[in-house]
């Protein structure tokens, strides 16, 4: 896990992806609760957080205002609404008239996510599928919108920019799955907030089929580009990135998981395609989460969100904002890039511009050419990474010239998506997926304080949260920050027969090529025995573990459990 970002996130130098205040590259690696201002408790709210932050998610997409997908819209979980007064002569809400208290839930949500850094893109007043026409009951909110006016909507973005403006992580995401005729109320309340609140950055959220600069094109406020597609991820993407001159931009929606009957394999193709295809990240969703509804707390856990976790891992373990997309790296087996036929569908390559690492996302089973002179060194170490369990497998050390066949592993179903990746193998990197603490000493610490073994040695403890960095990062938290929502290790008493044992449990990374984890146990804290582990659930880049004692404490002698880290060489 990379260092908390620095909100509030903004261009870089490089037109291809968002850096923080520290010129980190960000990927966006996100979620859509759009319901999550309204529909859960605060102790439901921060249990979805908690779940996402544990799997990696650094971003959410959120309504401000909620129109229909709550159980008492507008009215968030604790019966307060957006606003107070109603328009003359009918029974559209007055966006002149916020409530304090409904505002101050909002500004709870926004500083809880911020704990689990995790940045926010805020729909201010969601539009609305096709602006309500021809449903039963509108989505969103553009009746509504269209009746306050543009001079209405304008103050409601100040309102919102002036009481925002110091809440770093949040990105405005505005419109909401239409393009509404007339820009202009769209457009007042962004520029509303930027007069307020010029720091934090804006895109939108418009018809499918749409990105974000297809329909506002010369909307100044607008400075990230999005793909919005359901039938062309890839293709769509492709154009995304070959815009000029280029612009950030990221997959904003695609099919859900539990909607459209849509299959664990689609979904991450859709995420694989924009990410090899250039963007800077991409949302992943689900029925019935987005909207919280019954049954989403076990939903939280479903597949999709474990598989995207595997993809923060892939993209974590190389320069994932130095690679390039390359359509040269397949000479073979690429398929093509706009069929319905799955034996066919398109082989996405990409490389870093030292051409240290190439890797191409294979959608279907098959046999694919590669040429190795677009890797350097003498030799390339090859690999295969699966998108669903996480784990590389190492194929073979082959010459840097010409032509080589891979075959797609069967080992989890002849026509799966696998993912090959070839590195320069004189750089000894670790295998895909996978890091080690020195490349997360680089990822989390200023190349200075690399240099300082008092801030970012192993048993330093920069942030003062009582962890050291070994500790830091066998457990994926924060060097940087001190970490209050993490309990690192819990001892219990757990109760088998008429016995009572000590049982150890803790939450480790998994992409740890250098991690050795050992639960042990002693009567005498002099000689320790090793325990069994289990593993009791897969967050996706974090597992929880167990061990249990199997000696009781009987009379006067005493147990003592203890979990040991190191760092193998």
């Amino acid at each position: 896990m990379a260092v908390t970002p620095d909100y509030p996130l903004k261009r870089g130098s490089n037109p291809r992806h968002l850096v923080d205040q520290n010129n980190r590259p960000f990927l966006i690696h996100g979620d859509a609760p759009w319901s999550l201002m309204v529909q859960p408790t605060r102790e439901e709210a921060e249990q979805y957080l908690r779940n996402r932050h544990r799997k990696g998610f650094n971003s959410i997409i959120v309504n401000l205002i909620e129109h229909i997908y709550c159980d008492n819209p507008p009215y968030n979980r604790y019966g307060e609404p957006p606003f107070t007064g109603k328009l003359a002569g009918s029974n559209y809400d007055d966006y002149a008239t916020p409530n304090e208290a409904y505002f101050a839930h909002v500004d709870w949500v926004l500083k809880k996510a911020a704990e689990y850094g995790i940045q926010v893109f805020l729909v201010p007043s969601y539009l609305g599928y096709n602006g309500g026409a021809g449903l039963p009951e509108p989505q969103g909110w553009y009746d509504e919108m269209v009746a306050n006016g543009v001079v209405k909507l304008r103050n409601y973005g100040r309102f919102l920019g002036l009481r925002y403006k110091d809440f770093d992580n949040i990105i405005w995401l505005n419109g909401g799955d239409y393009n509404p005729p007339d820009r202009s109320i769209v457009n007042a309340t962004a520029e509303g907030i930027l007069e307020q609140d010029p720091n934090h950055l804006h895109t939108a959220h418009t018809a499918p089929e749409f990105s974000a600069l297809d329909y506002y094109k010369t909307e100044t406020w607008l400075k990230i580009n999005n793909t919005y597609t359901y039938s062309q991820p890839l293709i769509n993407s492709r154009a995304d990135y070959a815009r000029t001159p280029a612009a950030p931009f990221f997959l904003i929606e695609s099919k859900y998981e539990g909607e459209h009957g849509v299959s664990n394999q689609e979904i991450r193709r859709q995420a694989y395609w924009a990410v090899f295809s250039g963007s800077c990240g991409q949302f992943m969703g689900n029925f019935p989460l987005y909207e919280f509804s019954a049954g989403w707390q076990q939903a939280m856990d479903n597949v999709a969100s474990c598989e995207m976790a595997n993809l923060r891992r892939l993209l974590d373990s190389r320069p994932w904002e130095t690679f390039v997309p390359n359509d040269t790296i397949v000479l073979a087996g690429a398929g093509t890039i706009d069929t319905s036929d799955p034996a066919q569908y398109y082989v996405t390559a990409a490389r870093t511009p030292d051409h240290s690492t190439l890797w191409a996302y294979i959608p279907t089973g098959r046999t694919i050419k590669i040429d190795m002179s677009k890797v350097s060194g003498i030799k390339a170490q090859t690999w295969w990474y699966s998108p669903r369990t996480g784990m590389s497998t190492a194929i073979g050390k082959y010459d840097t010239s010409g032509g080589r066949f891979f075959t797609t592993p069967t080992s989890e179903g002849a026509s799966q998506d696998w993912i090959l990746v070839a590195d320069d193998a004189s750089l000894n990197l670790p295998p895909p997926g996978m890091t080690t603490i020195q490349n997360w000493r680089k990822a989390n610490f200023t190349s200075a304080d690399l240099l300082n073994p008092v801030i970012s040695g192993d048993l330093a403890d920069p942030d003062k949260d009582g962890r050291n960095n070994l500790m830091e990062y066998a457990l994926f938290s924060d060097p940087t920050v001190p970490d209050t929502t993490l309990t690192p290790v819990e001892v219990s008493i757990a109760t088998s027969g008429n016995e009572k044992f000590l049982k150890l449990a803790y939450t480790r990374r998994k992409n740890a090529a250098d991690l050795v984890f050992r639960a042990q146990a002693s009567s005498n804290l002099q000689s320790w025995s090793p325990l069994p582990q289990t593993t009791t659930r897969d967050h996706g880049l974090t597992e929880s573990v167990t061990a249990q004692d199997s000696v009781p404490p009987s009379g006067p002698a005493q147990r003592f459990v203890r979990l040991e880290t190191t760092v193998s060489p």
